[in-house]
C-alpha cells in the first residue's frame, strides 16, 4: 500500500509493524507551523536511510527502510 498523507493511519500501521519503508521529501520552504508525520503517542521507530535524491529545485527525497517491520 502506498499512503500519501494520513498521519493517523500511518501511525497506526507503523506501531503495528506493518510499515517497511518511509519516503519523506524535504521542500525548502520555512513554515511557522506544520502537520506532523504521525500524531502524538506513536512509538518511536528506527529508520535506516536506504537512498536519497537531490532535485534541481532543492527538494531532497529521503527513502528509509524500517528495520524489524513484519513481512507478509
Amino acid at each position: 500500500i502506498w499512503l500519501f498523507g494520513g498521519g493517523a493511519l500511518f501511525g497506526a500501521l507503523l506501531a503495528a509493524g506493518q510499515v517497511d519503508a518511509v519516503e519523506v521529501t524535504v521542500v525548502p520552504v520555512l513554515l511557522g507551523a506544520g502537520v506532523p508525520l504521525v500524531p502524538a503517542g506513536v512509538p518511536r521507530a528506527a529508520l535506516a536511510l536506504a537512498r536519497s535524491r537531490v532535485y534541481p529545485s532543492g527538494m531532497v527525497a529521503l527513502h528509509y527502510a524500517v528495520p524489524g517491520a513484519r513481512r507478509a
